[in-house]
């Protein structure tokens, strides 16, 4: 009876250090961009952080009604348990090369064939029009590029190859 006493005792403690192992986080660095999934919350939060504690992340939430991308300083401070966080995120910046490339390409392409097909095959207008129509489309990948996140909680599991 006394061996089965203790081995619900010890059972009980291992799942509660189980428990605790699991909601630990990695180390990041304050000041970084962050991006946060909680179960106490159903959106995103997305934001810089300022301070990691044992027990909670301290954010700044970027201000949804600016429209910024990015912190402007001016957005919300929000305290995130951490045994409540599903995954975390660090941005690794924006990728403005392939949205340059990608919408360059996209609209130069486009707007080339367009004035090919309306001039009647004239280089005279087909040129300009597709070197004017690559320079907006890579201005508008500078502008809209996407950012790029690298997650860091949950640990990633290793793929097997078949």
């Amino acid at each position: 009876m006394k061996d089965a006493r203790h081995r619900a005792i010890l059972a009980a403690l291992l799942c509660v250090q189980a428990g605790t192992a699991a909601a630990q986080l990695p180390a990041v660095s304050p000041g970084l961009r962050v991006r946060i999934e909680s179960s106490a919350t159903p959106d995103r939060i997305t934001g810089t952080l300022l301070a990691q504690r044992a027990d909670s992340l301290d954010v700044v939430r970027q201000n949804p009604d600016r429209g910024s991308k990015w912190n402007s300083g001016s957005g919300v401070r929000v305290m995130v348990s951490t045994a409540d966080v599903r995954s975390l995120a660090v941005s690794a910046g924006r990728n403005r090369r392939s949205g340059v490339i990608t919408w360059g390409l996209l609209c130069g392409l486009s707007w080339g064939l367009f004035a090919y097909i309306q001039s009647g095959g004239s280089s005279e207008i087909t040129v300009p029009h597709t070197l004017a129509a690559a320079a907006l489309g890579g201005a508008l990948g500078n502008a809209f590029a996407r950012e790029k996140w690298v997650s860091v909680f949950p640990p990633s599991q290793p793929t097997r190859r078949q």
